[in-house]
């Protein structure tokens, strides 16, 4: 039932997309070896799904679209004539959605029909929060797909990764969406590793730069390389001699008070991980040191 309400739903909005064109049609034509291959949108980055609240609940639209490759195009040849088109589904994220031309929902592996040499279609791509495989702390949901020709007069593609998002980050890395990416965003960043339902949406959005779905120390490890960092830092080490001790609290208060030394990065001087660098930090240190207090949060070794 769940499926033929669906079809209902989107039926007018595939018939509708698929008869205009769209800046994010991806181009589907051969290459100078007769090889299908895709081309126009690029794939590098995810394409934003828009929320739904009725019938169906979560994020969804009708781009991606596929359409064919026009006679002067720089990078791929037109579809053979008598082209017989499918995409091949290798792989669907969980909680990841498709529904083709006839109503039918894909959420894992299988095939779908495309068209012939003059093909333009658009299906519709949903992030279905009602799904039992839903991932409420995930940020991005993806497709792997090749093109096949059914006629046998092109080879089949390779395989494409096609990403969706239910919140646009505008610049991956800047957790604290202040413009730019930075050591702060270095600060935050374990937290979320930690407990990623603690920080909003699209902090864990933000921390994703591997583009994977989730917020790890794999995000880290390019985050350190971003900030030209050659290893994790220690939290509360504020001279970076990597032992946290008294000499750390006095170099904290000679940077807060006499501005006489500069820790190289926030997290060292950091102690209590509070996202802020003050006289607590200092006497986060010297409790953590002399009257076993707690250890500083991640990263602390």
């Amino acid at each position: 039932m769940r499926k033929g309400i669906l079809g209902c739903v989107f039926a007018l909005l595939i018939t509708s997309s698929a008869s205009a064109q769209h800046l994010t049609d991806m181009w589907v034509g051969q290459t100078e070896d007769g090889q299908l291959a895709l081309g126009g949108v690029s794939l590098d980055l995810p394409i934003v799904l828009a929320p739904v609240d009725g019938v169906i609940t979560g994020w969804s639209g009708a781009n991606p679209g596929f359409d064919n490759v026009q006679p002067g195009s720089e990078t791929l040849k037109p579809l053979a004539e008598g082209s017989l088109i499918w995409v091949d589904l290798v792989s669907i994220s969980p909680g990841l959605a498709m529904i083709d031309n006839d109503q039918q929902l894909h959420t894992h592996d299988g095939s779908v029909y495309c068209g012939d040499e003059h093909l333009h279609v658009h299906y519709t791509w949903l992030i279905d929060s009602t799904s039992s495989e839903f991932d409420s702390m995930q940020t991005l949901w993806s497709v792997e797909l090749r093109l096949r020709d059914e006629s046998g007069q092109q080879a089949t593609s390779k395989t494409y990764r096609v990403m969706f998002q239910n919140e646009e980050c505008t610049l991956p890395g800047d957790i604290d969406n202040d413009g730019e990416v930075t050591d702060m965003d270095l600060d935050v960043i374990y937290s979320i590793i930690i407990d990623p339902a603690s920080v909003t949406h699209y902090e864990r959005c933000a921390a994703d730069l591997n583009l994977d779905g989730f917020a790890t120390m794999a995000d880290e490890q390019i985050l350190l390389n971003e900030l030209d960092l050659e290893e994790t830092p220690v939290r509360g080490d504020a001279n970076g001699d990597t032992v946290l001790d008294m000499s750390d609290a006095v170099s904290l208060l000679t940077h807060l008070f006499l501005g006489g030394y500069e820790p190289a990065t926030r997290v060292h001087a950091n102690a209590n991980g509070d996202s802020l660098v003050d006289m607590a930090d200092a006497i986060y240190v010297m409790n953590y040191r002399f009257l076993g207090g707690s250890p500083p949060p991640a990263p602390f070794k």
